[in-house]
């Protein structure tokens, strides 16, 4: 689970599993992923809600103006190049949140991702 909440200017975020939220600032064109995989480094989910009772939420929080947030399951960042989310991400505008959202999953697809792809794109202003 990935949560991603906006109050006014400020992001709140929950996370525990393997899906996954980033973070592009406009201002300095950087890429920040946001979230921690709870992977092994065989691939294993090692914390998911419903595993056990003792489970870990990571929390974070800051300011959202002028940021576009993607949110989105391991089946689109598996098979993704930062490199070129970074440069995609660069090239968004109001116009092309709907290419951004069709396009990255063709990218991964193209490349021999076979598991299922959810994402959102969420862009706020200055």
């Amino acid at each position: 689970m990935s949560a991603l909440l906006l109050i006014e200017n400020i992001y709140y975020i929950t996370h525990i599993g393997d899906s996954r939220i980033y973070c592009y600032e406009c201002e300095n064109e950087t890429l920040t992923v946001l979230t921690n995989d709870d992977v092994s480094e065989s691939g294993k989910l090692t914390a998911c809600i419903g595993q056990n009772e003792n489970i870990f939420l990571q929390y974070s929080e800051g300011v959202a103006s002028g940021k576009i947030f993607l949110v989105c399951s391991d089946g689109l960042y598996k098979k993704m190049d930062t490199g070129f989310l970074a440069n995609q991400m660069k090239k968004c505008n109001k116009r092309s949140l709907k290419e951004l959202i069709v396009s990255l999953p063709q990218y991964v697809m193209d490349r021999g991702e076979q598991d299922n792809i959810s994402m959102a794109l969420i862009k706020m202003e200055n």
